[in-house]
């Protein structure tokens, strides 16, 4: 049975010297696993098994 998680991850971080790196760092994980996602302008959503 596939799931659907939606998640967010803050954008800024005040010791990070690159604006968004948590997220593009976040999005690039998410990618890498090759589970279907969708990234909106709020939060990202997952579709996949608990297992994954």
């Amino acid at each position: 049975m596939n799931y659907l998680m939606s998640i967010q991850v803050l954008p800024y971080h005040p010791g990070d010297a690159k604006l968004y790196s948590h997220t593009t760092g976040a999005i690039e994980l998410i990618e890498s696993c090759g589970l279907t996602h969708f990234v909106g302008p709020q939060e990202t959503t997952v579709e996949g098994s608990l297992d994954e």
